[in-house]
């Protein structure tokens, strides 16, 4: 049976960049295969959706004149009229990220119908674990509206579980809808990254990739550079760390500079041309909160990640075999040796780790657990 969804993504979903785009997106064409859905987004000031290559290929209708791109479509009310006649006409209402939840409760009373939230991460966890003074406040706000959601979708079962234990939800109301991947596409006369980049075409290529105006990425990068860069340049391995994302601070480019082992190529159109290209992709990862989305997409590529304990939180290690190799926190002696390790390795993804995370079966999963609360 197919249902009307109307989907409210307070933040632009194009162009697809971040983990939290990809992963939205990722589950709305997959459930638009089978159901009619709205997806009420702001257009990106920086890359207009029109575009965007990645409304190509989409299956669902995207409003992007709706919701202003300002922080103040938190709590604007002028799309309130137009945001109710559509949530009139759906069967549903979705909410990406707990902090609209204000907004779809005004939404979903007035049309008379129930509003669910897609929660990326456990936010006041993931706010406390960056220092910010505030978190304490975004934990009230996050349990209120948690609770007038008729179901929330976790991305993992931790943060489920833990969910269902710090604001006494309704287990019956919590559900997982895991981050999801595609099947990888060998593409045809991709860039080489030896010559864009110029990197020695003897190098290893030691990836890593993220938004880097993102603190925990930021820091992430640091330690590379810390830690882990002048462990490599100890060894008799020629390699290169590439660096790749937009959005990285001015004070961190300078290493960049001063390291010939070090390239940072800024934001990538087509990274999966990058990924592909690569021997390893580094996910030394400490704060921050979620599923490193950056994981997933490397080992979907048949690439082995090197990752912190914290960096694979969330990530069902059993499907993904010895593609995912992880360490403790902090010990970047062993993630050095790691790297040193896996670098020829030859091995395969599991076939396994398709099957579970195929955005295809996610969907599947997804509406069967939604119909329980409609």
């Amino acid at each position: 049976m197919s249902h009307q969804i109307l989907s409210i993504v307070p933040f632009p979903l194009f162009p697809l960049a971040s983990g939290g785009q990809k992963k939205t997106y990722g589950l709305l064409a997959a459930l638009a295969k089978h159901n009619k859905i709205n997806v009420v987004t702001p257009r990106s000031v920086d890359a207009p959706r029109t575009e965007s290559s990645e409304t190509k290929a989409q299956s669902f209708t995207v409003l992007d004149d709706i919701l202003p791109a300002s922080f103040f479509r938190y709590i604007h009310p002028e799309p309130l009229t137009k945001l109710i006649q559509l949530a009139s006409e759906a069967d549903v209402i979705t909410v990406e990220q707990p902090f609209y939840g204000l907004m779809a409760n005004v939404i979903a009373s007035n049309a008379k119908k129930k509003f669910v939230i897609h929660a990326h991460n456990i936010e006041h966890l993931r706010f406390k674990s960056l220092h910010k003074s505030w978190w304490a406040i975004l934990k009230i706000y996050e349990a209120w509206a948690f609770k007038k959601a008729a179901a929330v979708f976790f991305i993992t079962e931790e943060d489920r579980a833990e969910a269902i234990s710090i604001y006494k939800l309704k287990p019956t109301k919590c559900f997982v809808s895991p981050y999801g991947v595609y099947l990888p596409e060998r593409k045809p006369n991709i860039t080489s990254i030896f010559d864009a980049y110029q990197i020695p075409k003897t190098h290893k290529v030691f990836l890593f990739f993220g938004v880097m105006s993102y603190e925990p990425n930021q820091q992430a990068l640091q330690h590379i550079i810390d830690n882990v860069l002048p462990l490599l340049n100890q060894t008799n391995l020629d390699f290169t760390i590439l660096v790749c994302g937009k959005g990285l601070p001015d004070n961190m480019k300078m290493h960049f500079d001063k390291n010939s082992n070090l390239k940072y190529a800024g934001f990538v159109e087509d990274i999966d041309a990058v990924i592909e290209q690569c021997d390893l992709v580094l996910n030394p990862v400490l704060t921050g909160g979620g599923v490193k989305t950056k994981v997933l997409e490397a080992i979907a590529m048949n690439k082995t990640v090197i990752s912190t304990k914290t960096g694979a939180v969330g990530i069902d290690k059993a499907v993904c075999a010895e593609k995912l190799l992880i360490t403790e926190d902090s010990n970047w002696q062993a993630f050095t040796n790691m790297c040193l390790q896996a670098v020829e390795s030859k091995k395969d993804t599991p076939e396994k780790f398709y099957k579970t995370y195929s955005w295809e079966a996610i969907a599947e999963k997804y509406m069967e657990d939604l119909k329980t609360v409609l």
